[in-house]
């Protein structure tokens, strides 16, 4: 502003000094290229300081001005060209900071806008199930998600394609066009469906899809769908509703022969011999203790789910937790032998003596199970560091290393079991691993098919 001044009153200023007048005669008298200069300081202000500055700016142009216009200027009206300038000058300011608010209110909504865009991209690609657009009615996709991969796809490969290639035939395609139609005209925007989806190397996998609809001026203009893989879901359904039928039955066979032992005795009772009776109670005692058993494994199963498992820790003699579990067995199971090889001090471990007995008793089950008549059946122990290491050994038919994984987790049985009816429900392994877990201890087998199997369990000693 001060160059600016400097140069309007350039020619007065020379005459002060008494220099001589320039050879240019713009330097010492006034034209409106002068006053264009004030252009710079009011622009300047209006970047900086928006309509504020620009006005403060055109005043003090004016009151420059407005000395030279009022006792120097010898043109008639002199006022009025400086003060049409200065309101033009004023004006073209706001204008100026205007438009710097609306380029910077712009700026700021784009910005905003990448900001927002760029944490949903982040967002929908940290997501396990595939997201993208669908653009309607041509049901092309517009954008997918990093996650499409975990279905076999690139998103780059997907954009501009038709969703058709996602499912396994053309019934699928349909069937899914059908419900999304059917849920528009009951008024939904959101569906949810599972329909069969296809893999791009061609494997068929079950899929929960989420769709929402977005209309514009009333039609369907895109949908936006989340697919989820349900494979391990429709698998867990499938092993439960085995493991609820199979149960049934394990709970339906003993209650049989008991309800048919003791109706028996009732009704036969006269006409039976002593010999007889005493056959059919046992039939039915040890059915009940299997029953018990069964129950048993259940209960310990939803205390574990429900985070009840509470444990009555003491320090417990291993060896008659053994003994007494072994002879539970034998009553029984008298077609196998039982070998009991204990070292000759065996060291007290600390745990819940009931729980330790389920324990070994699950695991004598099982050894009983899966070895051959008159089979050896041996327990033994070692003392491992702070923990004591329980064994349990059979003749059995051995198992797989690919079935040894499966062996802990819930509702598994071995093929082999099924296929030589084997009865039970495939717990009593998973109950031994979360009662050992829940001990600080671990289970493990080693075994080789038709060697038969060894089944380890640790316990901490009641002095670590």
């Amino acid at each position: 502003m001060m160059v600016c001044a400097i140069f309007y009153y350039l020619g007065i200023i020379i005459e002060l000094i008494g220099w001589p007048k320039p050879q240019w005669e713009i330097l010492s008298t006034v034209h409106d290229l002068h006053r264009l200069l004030f252009f710079v300081p009011v622009l300047y202000a209006a970047y900086i300081f928006r309509v504020r500055g620009a006005i403060v700016t055109a005043v003090i142009s004016m009151l420059i001005f407005l000395h030279r216009a009022t006792f120097i200027s010898p043109y008639p009206e002199s006022l009025l060209r400086p003060m049409a300038f200065v309101i033009i000058l004023g004006g073209v300011g706001i204008l100026t900071s205007k438009l710097l608010d609306n380029i910077t209110e712009r700026r700021r909504a784009e910005q905003a806008l990448r900001e927002s865009r760029d944490y949903l991209e982040r967002l929908t690609n940290s997501m396990w199930d595939a997201v993208f657009s669908i653009k309607m009615p041509e049901r092309v996709i517009e954008w997918a998600n990093d996650s499409f991969r975990l279905i076999g796809y690139n998103p780059e490969e997907c954009v501009g394609r038709t969703t058709e290639f996602l499912y396994p035939d053309k019934s699928e395609f349909l069937d899914f066009g059908n419900k999304l139609k059917n849920a528009l005209a009951a008024g939904k925007d959101i569906l949810h469906a599972e329909q069969l989806l296809k893999r791009k190397g061609g494997e068929v996998f079950p899929a929960e899809i989420t769709t929402t609809v977005y209309k514009e001026k009333g039609e369907v203009a895109r949908v936006t769908s989340i697919v989820r893989d349900i494979t391990k879901r429709k698998r867990l359904e499938q092993l439960k509703e085995e493991f609820i039928g199979l149960v049934s039955h394990e709970l339906r066979s003993p209650l049989t022969v008991i309800t048919g032992a003791v109706n028996t005795v009732l009704t036969e009772g006269a006409r039976l011999s002593p010999e007889e009776t005493r056959q059919l109670l046992n039939d039915a005692a040890s059915e009940a203790d299997s029953l018990s058993h069964l129950l048993g494994n259940l209960l310990e199963l939803s205390r574990v789910q429900a985070n009840r498992l509470f444990l009555h820790t003491e320090a417990i003699s291993v060896r008659k937790v053994i003994q007494d579990t072994v002879e539970e067995i034998k009553r029984q199971s008298s077609a196998h032998q039982f070998v009991v090889d204990l070292l000759r001090k065996v060291p007290s471990v600390y745990a819940d003596e009931l729980r330790m007995e389920r324990i070994l008793y699950n695991l004598l089950e099982n050894a009983v199970k899966y070895s051959p008549q008159g089979g050896e059946i041996r327990v033994s122990v070692r003392p491992v560091e702070e923990h004591l290491v329980i064994g349990v050994s059979d003749q059995g038919i051995g198992i797989s290393h690919a079935d040894q994984a499966k062996l802990f987790r819930p509702f598994q049985r071995l093929e082999e079991s099924r296929l030589d009816g084997v009865k039970g429900a495939g717990l009593g392994l998973l109950v031994c691993r979360r009662l050992v877990e829940a001990h600080g201890g671990r289970i493990w087998v080693e075994s080789e098919p038709g060697r038969g199997s060894t089944f380890f369990f640790t316990m901490p000693l009641s002095h670590s």
